[in-house]
């Protein structure tokens, strides 16, 4: 019976290990793995919404790819703006 004693105290420590493993494990991956993931499924998101943007400009304005997107038209207080003219009656 003792050596049978000895061999449960041997596999309730190695138990002990792997039980200690593991919650390393689960903490690294809890405080390490997934921040990076998240932030790497944001980097992706943004991504896609700048490609998204990029083909919205191209649909909407082909020649914007060789010339670049036009300019908009300068607002108060810009070098070039005009009011607009008042209807005439």
């Amino acid at each position: 019976m003792n050596k049978a004693g000895e061999a449960a105290e041997r596999a309730g420590r190695v138990m002990d290990e792997v039980n200690e493993s593991l919650q390393e494990m689960t903490a690294r991956v809890g405080y390490e793995t997934l921040p990076r993931v998240n932030s790497l499924a944001d980097a992706v998101g943004s991504a896609a919404r700048s490609v998204d943007r990029a083909a919205e400009t191209f649909n909407r304005n082909p020649r914007s790819v060789l010339f670049g997107a036009p300019q908009p038209a300068p607002g108060p207080g810009e070098p070039g703006f005009q009011w607009p003219s008042a209807p005439s009656k």
